[in-house]
Order: C-alpha cells, then sequence, then structure tokens
C-alpha cells in the first residue's frame, strides 16, 4: 500500500505541527521560526481544538497501513501514532493543569518556562524584535491563564505537590524583588536601528506594567494555593492500559478552595 506512504508522512507533519502550535515557547526553544511572537493558549476551546487535533492524527494513523516491505513508513507510522496517544493521554489526565514546578519540561506551563524563553529569545533586528515585544505584551494573559487553570484543577480536587509549590513561590519571589536583572528586558536590538528608543520604551513598560503584575497575581495565587497543596507521598494520579486518568486528591464533598489572590507578596 504504497499509496498510503505521503499520507503517513503528512500525519507525522501534522503532529510535528500540532505541537509548535500548542508550545510556541518550546518552538523557540528549539530555534523553529514564525512562533517567536505568540505564547501558549490555555482557555478551554484552545486546550479542546489540541485534544482535537491529536485525536484526529490518532484516528489518521489508524486508517492507514504501511507497505509490509516499507520499513521506514511503518516506523514513522507506528511513531506518529504512539507519541499522539500519549499526548492525548497526558491532556485527559489534566496533568498539565494542576503541576507547578521551578524547571521548564514537557508541556507543564508556567513562570519557569516562559521566563527560559524569553531569556534565550533571539532579538537580532527589526522583525525579531517586534515579535518579541508582541510575546511580551500576550504574556499577561498567558500567566492569568496559568492561574485560572490551577484553580479550576484545585476545583476538582487535583491539587500540585507542596514543595513543588514553595519552590515556585521562591522563584517568583526572588525574579520580583530584583527587577534589575529581569530577563524579558536582557535583550538589546542591534545598534543602528532607528526604532530602538521607542522599542525599548514600550519593552520597559509592558514588563513594568503589565508583565511583572501579572507574576504577582501568580504568586499570590499559589501562596493562598500552599495550605491545601498536596504532600509529595500523596498520589494525584494512576496509570492505566487507556493511559492517564485523575484520582482527585480530595475527597467529592471537601470544600472547594477559591484561592482568591490577597495583596501581593513579592
Amino acid at each position: 500500500m504504497r499509496v498510503a506512504v505521503p499520507a503517513i508522512i503528512g500525519l507525522a507533519e501534522e503532529l510535528a505541527q500540532t505541537y509548535l502550535w500548542n508550545n510556541p515557547f518550546g518552538a523557540s526553544l528549539l530555534g523553529i521560526s514564525g512562533y517567536d511572537d505568540a505564547v501558549p493558549e490555555l482557555s478551554p476551546p484552545a486546550r479542546q481544538a489540541f485534544r482535537d487535533r491529536l485525536v484526529d492524527v490518532v484516528v489518521g494513523c489508524e486508517r492507514l497501513e504501511a507497505d509490509a516491505g516499507d520499513l521506514d513508513s511503518r516506523v514513522v507510522l507506528a511513531a506518529t501514532r504512539d507519541d499522539a496517544t500519549r499526548a492525548l493521554g497526558m491532556v485527559d489526565s489534566r496533568v498539565e493543569e494542576f503541576t507547578v514546578s521551578t524547571l521548564p519540561f514537557g508541556g507543564v506551563s508556567g513562570p519557569a518556562v516562559m521566563l527560559l524563553a524569553a531569556a534565550r529569545a533571539s532579538v537580532i533586528d527589526a522583525a525579531s524584535a517586534t515579535a518579541y515585544l508582541t510575546r511580551c505584551r500576550r504574556l499577561p494573559t498567558y500567566l492569568d491563564q496559568c492561574g485560572e487553570r490551577l484553580r479550576t484543577a484545585a476545583a476538582s480536587g487535583l491539587l500540585p505537590v507542596a514543595p513543588l509549590v514553595e519552590g515556585v513561590i521562591g522563584q517568583l519571589r526572588d525574579h520580583l524583588t530584583h527587577p534589575d536583572r529581569d530577563p524579558l528586558l536582557g535583550h538589546r536590538p542591534p545598534q543602528g536601528w532607528h526604532g530602538v528608543a521607542a522599542w525599548r520604551e514600550q519593552l520597559e513598560r509592558v514588563v513594568g506594567d503589565q508583565v511583572r503584575p501579572a507574576l504577582a497575581r501568580y504568586l499570590d495565587l499559589l501562596v493562598n494555593c500552599l495550605p491545601r497543596a498536596r504532600p509529595p507521598s500523596e498520589p494525584a494520579c494512576c496509570t492505566c492500559l487507556a493511559g492517564w486518568r485523575p484520582t482527585p486528591a480530595a475527597s467529592a464533598t471537601a470544600p472547594r478552595c477559591p484561592w482568591t489572590p490577597t495583596s501581593s507578596t513579592a
């Protein structure tokens, strides 16, 4: 069935594009152009759209069959199916929704990966400087979505691990206490660009008036979350043949924690 080879390659490429669309920070860290002005979209419709795209890839893989003698196509098809299935299982586990960490790994969202992507951004000309400024303008919405997703997970009993919450609290407090070493402001466009002064002024205003307050809101959320965060010995998930499935850490009758932020703790 060599006619299926282009379709198999197409599914693999579709899955790769889905990952980049879902995580533009990761795309930037990998040096893939075209995503440097974007941030992850964490709204429920966007998360559902991501899941739907993964399902389409899995279904597409099931409908194809590589030629028995075409080892390359068989490997690509199997790998694409396996990778999409694992990603779908991770989405359904909701692990990403209640995990906080100081380490930017996997699909975990939050300040750590945001700050790493900002620190390693490539600002080398007018186009990349404009893309970077656009991304910074979008960061407050991203951070607020991170917080809202964490609240929603907690409302269904899915709680982050206390030591990890403490780690991120310490990380954010340190970051907000030292605005002079903010990686968001560490980039210098090339000399000779006529727009440098205006760009720098806008960047400092966006970071100071929008991004840092959004980080403070997320910090307040974590401080309010900490008393209910679970100890490392308390599991939040279990595995099964179908993938990951959440096991609520609190009973259905437990009072929901609104985690209403108080004043800034920075």
